[in-house]
């Protein structure tokens, strides 16, 4: 890290009652897989820590699947140079949570897109959530 410029990150995250909980590594120490650099865990790995029943918001997410509140990831790709910040719907359709997301994983402003993926999907904006 440059002496007060923090380095942008790659991660997961959830959104939930209206709040980003962030799990986000640095990309200087993230891991490349082919021309991208991402978080080593996914929303699977870390589900079982966020809602553990020491986790502050355990009352929220008792019972509830990784999968069930929104959700999403940004990754780096090395070749274009840019941060992918794929979203659940329900969180591109709030500018405000993703300037909160971008700002706090220290996105280089113009080098991030913002892109809906089918993946992530929440219990709202897939109809076919059991």
């Amino acid at each position: 890290m440059r002496q007060g410029i923090l380095d942008p990150e790659v991660g997961i995250f959830w959104v939930i009652n209206k709040e980003p909980y962030i799990y986000s590594t640095p990309v200087g120490e993230a891991e490349r897989s082919g021309e991208f650099v991402n978080h080593p865990n996914g929303h699977f790995d870390f589900w079982e820590e966020l809602s553990a029943k020491d986790s502050p918001i355990y009352n929220i997410t008792k019972g509830k699947d990784y999968d069930f509140f929104s959700r999403g990831r940004v990754v780096y790709s090395l070749d274009e140079d840019i941060y992918y910040f794929y979203a659940d719907k329900c969180i591109i359709d709030r500018k405000d949570l993703i300037k909160e997301i971008v700002k706090r994983m220290n996105l280089p402003k113009g080098k991030y897109k913002v892109i809906s993926d089918f993946h992530y999907q929440c219990s709202n904006c897939n109809k076919d959530y059991y």
